[in-house]
């Protein structure tokens, strides 16, 4: 198995970091899957008009016609038994959302590319956009997980954002607290725990106060996008974030927190 890599492009695209990272993860791993005698995958980055090109070739097994009409069809897998269906039809939903599109070409039993198109911004809109993320207070947040290096890393990362932080590796440990009065202005918690996990904690939380929001973390988007969560969460960190996207994710919340206590 080997790889070849060819980043070229020199633009900027806006875009969730962590949600392309996920949708190239998915293209990658689909590349091998269809690689089981080993091949070369190849990975460019171009600039074209207005768009900014990121391909996967393979030199796989390939598709069919047919096949290539369903590939982004939810449940549909040219894997069987072995695949859900699931990935491509999200990914491609993600590049949707960020007004971009995943192409197809394909060929049985020559391999096959996909190219994911996004829109290029341009570099004075990056530079005012960058500067309008500040500090927006200090707020009392609790933090969920059963990973301890996880809990000690957020812990610090709240801190340096002048927040108090609150830290439990059970979610029962943090719902018993609420249930004692304890005041939180932001929930962080992991999905995928032993016991009660992110998701019931949340619903739980959400059952006690509406308006407490809840930011749900998760090594998988699957999770987030498997429904229920999408549905609880005020927000979505996926594993593992910067800096930067946890700062967003409490920019985006409080200020809308703080408005609906001022009305």
């Amino acid at each position: 198995m080997g790889s070849v890599k060819r980043l070229e492009s020199q633009k900027w695209v806006y875009c969730n970091e962590t949600e392309l990272r996920e949708v190239l993860i998915n293209l990658i791993l689909n590349s091998i899957d269809a690689m089981p005698q080993g091949g070369v995958i190849n990975i460019t980055s171009e600039d074209v008009q207005d768009k900014v090109i990121i391909t996967v070739t393979d030199t796989g097994i390939g598709m069919t016609e047919a096949e290539i009409e369903m590939i982004f069809d939810p449940l549909f897998s040219t894997k069987f038994e072995r695949g859900t269906g699931l990935g491509l039809a999200i990914s491609n939903n993600l590049i949707k959302a960020h007004n971009g599109e995943i192409r197809v070409k394909s060929e049985k039993g020559k391999g096959s590319a996909f190219s994911i198109e996004l829109p290029q911004v341009c570099d004075t809109y990056i530079d005012g956009y960058t500067e309008t993320l500040s500090h927006d207070g200090s707020y009392n947040i609790s933090v969920v997980d059963d990973d301890e290096q996880v809990l000690r890393t957020l812990s610090n990362q709240l801190e340096a954002l002048g927040h108090r932080v609150d830290v439990h590796s059970k979610g029962l440990d943090l719902l018993n607290k609420i249930n004692q009065g304890t005041v939180a202005d932001i929930i962080i918690t992991d999905i995928g725990m032993p016991g009660l996990n992110g998701i019931d904690l949340a619903k739980k939380i959400k059952q006690r106060n509406t308006e407490l929001p809840v930011i749900l973390m998760t090594g998988w988007f699957e999770d987030f996008m498997s429904l229920e969560a999408a549905k609880i969460a005020d927000g979505i960190l996926y594993k593992p974030f910067t800096f930067y996207e946890l700062q967003k994710q409490i920019s985006r919340i409080m200020p809308c927190l703080r408005q609906d206590m001022l009305q």
